[in-house]
């Protein structure tokens, strides 16, 4: 799980960005993807939502 997060919900603001990757071999793939202008409760829920569809993640990314 790879997450670049913003903290702010305006529209001029940037994306909050949530995304899981799986791989296969030498191969990556995108598998899931939130994306959004939400504040930092909506994207504690997103956070959460996406750790329990996929219990088993091998790493949470979190960009400061």
């Amino acid at each position: 799980m790879s997450c670049d997060l913003t903290f702010k919900d305006g529209e001029k603001n940037d994306f909050a960005v949530f995304q899981i990757w799986g791989k296969s071999g030498p191969n990556k793939y995108l598998i899931d993807q939130v994306r959004g202008r939400m504040g930092f409760n909506e994207q504690l829920a997103v956070f959460k939502n996406l750790v329990a569809k996929w219990p088993n993640l091998h790493s949470k990314l979190v960009e400061d």
